[in-house]
Parts: structure tokens; C-alpha cells; sequence
């Protein structure tokens, strides 16, 4: 399995952008991401169809590991 992964390196939708290539060769996302996760989803989906789940970070209660399935631009 391949993964592309990044932690506090850009804003979601830009973050996606970078991750694409990788993605589009059948990589998942993981990506940790703060408590502005859902912002940044909705943002995301007017770039961007999104496969993805959240799961709880273990070590900040106010974050996720936000784990990006499939990806495609709109």
C-alpha cells in the first residue's frame, strides 16, 4: 500500500492538490488536520470529489487523521 501524508503543511484544498498525483496512482491520504476539519472539507468539495474518513488523533483531542480513500478534481 501507498500512502502520501503531511502535517501542517497547507490548507486541505491546496494539501489535496499536491497529494493528487500520488492519489491518482492509487496512494490513500493521511493527513492530520486541526479542529477546522470540516471548514476545510467544505472548502475542499468545490475543488474537489472526496472519499474520505476521519478518525480521532491520539494525541489531540481537538484533531483528526483525516484518511483520504479517493480523489478527483470537480
Amino acid at each position: 500500500m501507498q500512502v502520501v501524508t503531511a502535517r501542517a503543511f497547507a490548507p486541505l484544498t491546496e494539501l489535496l492538490g499536491y497529494a493528487a498525483p500520488f492519489m491518482a496512482r492509487g496512494a490513500i491520504g493521511l493527513f492530520h488536520k486541526g479542529q477546522d476539519i470540516d471548514t476545510e472539507l467544505t472548502a475542499a468539495a468545490k475543488a474537489w470529489n472526496i472519499t474520505a474518513l476521519k478518525h480521532s488523533s491520539l494525541t489531540d483531542s481537538r484533531a483528526v487523521i483525516l484518511e483520504v480513500k479517493e480523489l478527483t478534481p470537480c
